[in-house]
Parts: C-alpha cells; sequence; structure tokens
C-alpha cells in the first residue's frame, strides 16, 4: 500500500498533462476493477469533468444533468463508501475515525448503463486545491470494512497526486514564465548594446 501510494505521488511530478488516465489504470490494477468513472468540478477552468476508464482505455463521457450532479457528491457525506447495488446500502468510511457506518444510498448516483450490472461500486472522494470530485470503482468483488479502508486510502493519495501535479505544473509555468523574461531582458540588453555600438561608430 505504501509503495503503492508512492508510486501513484511520483506520476504527480512526472506528468505533463492531468495524470488522469495513469490514475485510473493504477487503481484498475490495484483493486482488479476493468471499469472505474472519475468527476470532478473546479480546477482552472471550473467546469466539470467526467471520464470512464474501462478496458484501458480513457474516455469522456457526458452524463444527463441529475445523474451528473449525484456523481459529484452522491451522499452529501463526502467520505468513502461501499455501495451494494442489490440493497442500496453503503459501508462508509466515517471521517470521525470511528468505525465504518452501514447506511442507505438512493440509487441514482450512477446510471444503470454507467453500473452496467456491477453488484457492488467502492466510492472514494477527491480534493486538491479547488477540484473536488469522485472515483467510482466498479464491479468491486465484495463489501468488507479491509477493503474500504483501503479504497478511502487509495482516495487520499490520488488528492496527493491530483495536488502535486498542481503544485509542479504551477511551478513549471513560473519557471518557463521567468525563462521568457530572462531572455527577454537579455535580447533587450543585446540590442541595446548593438545600437549603442552602431551609434559610436
Amino acid at each position: 500500500s505504501d509503495r503503492w501510494n508512492g508510486e501513484l505521488l511520483a506520476t504527480g511530478m512526472r506528468a505533463r498533462s492531468m495524470p488522469i488516465e495513469e490514475i485510473a489504470a493504477r487503481l484498475a490494477s490495484r483493486f482488479q476493477v476493468s471499469r472505474i468513472l472519475i468527476c470532478w468540478r473546479g480546477g482552472e477552468d471550473d467546469d466539470r469533468h467526467f471520464y470512464r476508464f474501462a478496458d484501458g482505455a480513457l474516455s469522456r463521457i457526458d452524463p444527463p444533468s441529475a445523474i451528473a450532479d449525484r456523481m459529484l457528491l452522491p451522499t452529501g457525506w463526502d467520505e468513502a463508501f461501499l455501495w451494494e447495488a442489490l440493497t442500496g446500502k453503503a459501508m462508509v468510511n466515517s471521517q470521525a475515525g470511528s468505525d465504518p457506518v452501514v447506511r442507505p444510498v438512493e440509487p441514482g448516483f450512477l446510471s444503470e448503463e454507467l453500473i452496467d450490472g456491477a453488484a457492488i461500486v467502492g466510492a472514494m472522494p477527491i480534493a486538491a486545491n479547488a477540484m473536488e470530485g469522485y472515483v467510482y470503482l466498479i464491479g468491486l468483488p465484495r463489501v468488507s470494512e479491509i477493503l474500504l479502508g483501503q479504497v478511502a486510502s487509495a482516495g487520499h493519495a490520488v488528492s496527493a497526486t491530483l495536488d502535486r501535479y498542481q503544485m509542479f505544473e504551477a511551478w513549471r509555468e513560473n519557471a518557463f514564465a521567468n525563462a521568457r523574461l530572462e531572455i527577454s531582458r537579455d535580447m533587450h540588453d543585446s540590442v541595446l548594446q548593438t545600437l549603442a555600438g552602431l551609434r559610436m561608430q
């Protein structure tokens, strides 16, 4: 788990664009699921983003507005949970640090098309700077406290990875801006020296 988290964090430093596909691939491998949904709002453009990772490929999706709203905050709790489609109940990771609790969760936070017959869905909140959303692991094998803890931990690692990516991206942009400014100063000084030399001739 710690090694996986460290490898995921390194992704945030290396990425030149938002590392959603690599994050999804790592989650799919770790939790042995073939379908993942990732959605968030905010970030640089304050838009809403919805992606499906299925069978190794990432694609943008456009869920209906009512489902999109529920996907971004399915329960109002902002906590990791494992949801069982058959019962409509979820084992929720309590942020207070106490034992997980079981609560009913209305179906409709994911469409039938997105669930595609999966019995168990894991959900982890993600937050990085202005980004907030959820990652859904479709088709988990079981509901257990151990698995819920792993899902919650992975959610923290994904948030930290996105946060690290945004920090390094801001640093890179600042470094490029400073380099451009330095080059323009050098060019300006060079032109002035050339003009001064021509004037003296």
